[in-house]
């Protein structure tokens, strides 16, 4: 039987490059990268608090207060609920990007996919463990001590560190989308590859945007606990230092993820340009690059920097704004 003729008003063939049966496990190396780094930094900030616990004798000279709340610890608690339902909606906004870019990961790339949750789950069980050797933070030693002394009252426990543990655990399923828009088919086209950079960006501001309000929820809850003690000024260097220390590893982890995945679709971006400029249908990369929605513009590159720096930069506005003020 004869096959139609292509004539000349049948739409173009976009340019394609072959990738092999192993592109579909790009992801799962991106992500296996980006969770060694930070299971690296969880790993160093458990053995250093361990090494240098926060020491809770001191604190006794600083008394917690018992029973109800005053009016400063009560002021605190507002900041924390504020940032505690911004870190909810984001969260869930986080968990419906998460679930869309791992159901078309799924349909493309079932069994690489399957790789992909398998080596996220193994990454919870190392984070459990991790979390075992002991506190991986100074606020957990705080909250700890406060709910020692305030042996009449709730425990504060729950409320300071479920939210927070709450919004790492969807931030690390969000981790895992990001690394599944790099499970690639052996034959990729121009128009495969700008869906899946639009996915990647997607996953890339509502992580951000998680991981900014994360900041913001760690430093209300630093300040939170340390308002319950008589003479709150005197925790305010473990307040402010637990903040940039939760900036610092969001921004890490954030990067960790997202570059590597980036520098692959921009290789991946640059070779089909190659292909598509050998057979003319474009006169440069760059304008190809452009019409396909795959070009990176000088002023999206910065937007894109500022927004994985965002964490690191959300815990430098407060010192900013002081400086200006004190100015």
């Amino acid at each position: 039987m004869n096959q139609p003729a292509h004539t000349s008003e049948s739409p173009p063939v976009p340019a394609s490059i072959n990738l092999g049966h192993r592109a579909a496990f790009f992801g799962v190396r991106v992500y296996a990268f980006a969770a060694a780094v930070f299971l690296a930094a969880l790993l160093f900030e458990a053995i250093v608090s361990g090494r240098m616990p926060l020491r809770t004798n001191g604190l006794h000279a600083v008394a917690v207060t018992t029973g109800n709340l005053g009016i400063q610890a009560a002021a605190e608690s507002l900041d924390w609920r504020g940032a505690a339902m911004l870190l909810i909606g984001t969260a869930l906004g986080g968990l419906g990007v998460a679930a869309y870019t791992l159901r078309l990961a799924w349909r493309e790339e079932r069994r690489a996919c399957r790789v992909l949750l398998g080596v996220g789950l193994v990454v919870a069980a190392l984070v459990f463990l991790i979390q075992m050797l002991g506190p991986t933070s100074y606020l957990v030693e705080l909250v700890r001590h406060i709910d020692a002394q305030r042996q009449d009252s709730a425990a504060i426990a729950p409320l300071l560190l479920v939210p927070k543990r709450f919004g790492e655990v969807i931030a690390g399923v969000v981790g895992i989308a990001m690394a599944a828009t790099l499970l690639l088919p052996g034959t990729l086209d121009s128009d495969g590859l700008a869906e899946r950079v639009r996915r990647l960006r997607l996953v890339l501001y509502v992580s951000a945007a998680m991981l900014t309000v994360g900041v913001l929820v760690a430093q209300t809850s630093y300040a939170w606990a340390a308002s319950m003690c008589v003479e709150p000024e005197a925790l305010k260097p473990i307040v402010e230092g637990g903040t940039r220390l939760a900036a610092a590893f969001y921004t890490l982890v954030l990067a960790a993820g997202y570059v590597p995945a980036a520098i692959v679709m921009n290789r991946l971006g640059a070779r089909l340009a190659e292909v598509a400029v050998s057979r003319g249908e474009a006169e440069s990369a760059e304008a190809w690059m452009t019409t396909s929605g795959l070009h990176n513009s000088p002023q999206a590159q910065i937007l894109r920097l500022l927004t994985v720096v965002a964490p690191a930069l959300s815990a430098a506005v407060p010192q900013f704004a002081q400086f200006i003020g004190g100015g």
